[in-house]
């Protein structure tokens, strides 16, 4: 029986460490680092870099937000989005192997606000949008 001050983490391999990090999603793993040194560069060298983002449609507007404001929080997310996943694909400090993205969504057309929200361009949602 280990009693609770024993760190059991530090007796494992960095290969193991690495394999464990593979699957864990980019945030968490670079969240790791927190815990030693020795940590700080296994999740940029597991070779993965595993995205994901809750995202809500402009039909979650709290009382009181305009449309505007829904569209500039949306937006907002979607850049913080792209510019966390350029920064965590720029940390890989081995070839990548794995890349995934994991886009949820909770509202009734999920699908139609993973579509928005993938679609990074205003103009061309404008586009898609106006009638042919």
């Amino acid at each position: 029986m280990t009693t609770g001050g024993e760190d059991r983490l530090s007796e494992l391999s960095d290969d193991l460490l690495r394999r464990i990090l593979y699957f864990v999603p980019s945030k968490e793993a670079a969240s790791t680092s927190v815990l030693s040194r020795r940590w700080g560069s296994l999740w940029r060298s597991s070779g993965a870099v595993n995205l994901a983002v809750q995202v809500h449609g402009y039909q979650d507007l709290r009382y009181g937000d305009s449309y505007q404001e829904a569209e500039e929080a949306f937006f907002s997310k979607q850049e913080a989005f792209v510019h966390g996943a350029k920064a965590a694909l720029d940390a890989a400090e081995a070839p990548i192997t794995r890349l995934t993205l994991r886009v949820e969504s909770n509202d009734d057309d999920g699908r139609s606000t993973i579509d928005q929200f993938l679609c990074r361009g205003r103009d061309w949602q404008d586009h898609a949008r106006a009638p042919p």
